[in-house]
């Protein structure tokens, strides 16, 4: 049903294409099955997220140590 893919922008994009379908479906059965793969990629998009946050703060944490070190 959808393309696989680590962006987390494409990721969050096709999140509102399911959101958008599952608000339009009326059929109970098409509705899980559109739920249940919104509900997977959220989830891969909240651990993009949760790497990404990660990633800034050892940044965040490799600049303070410079700064430190200069002083």
């Amino acid at each position: 049903m959808r393309e696989k893919t680590d962006n987390y922008e494409q990721k969050f994009e096709s999140l509102e294409i399911l959101v958008r379908k599952l608000e339009e479906s009326s059929n109970i059965e098409d509705s899980v099955k559109i739920f249940d793969e919104a509900i997977k990629l959220a989830k891969e998009c909240h651990t993009l997220l949760q790497k990404s946050n990660l990633r800034i703060k050892q940044i965040e944490d490799d600049w303070n140590n410079i700064i430190k070190n200069d002083e």
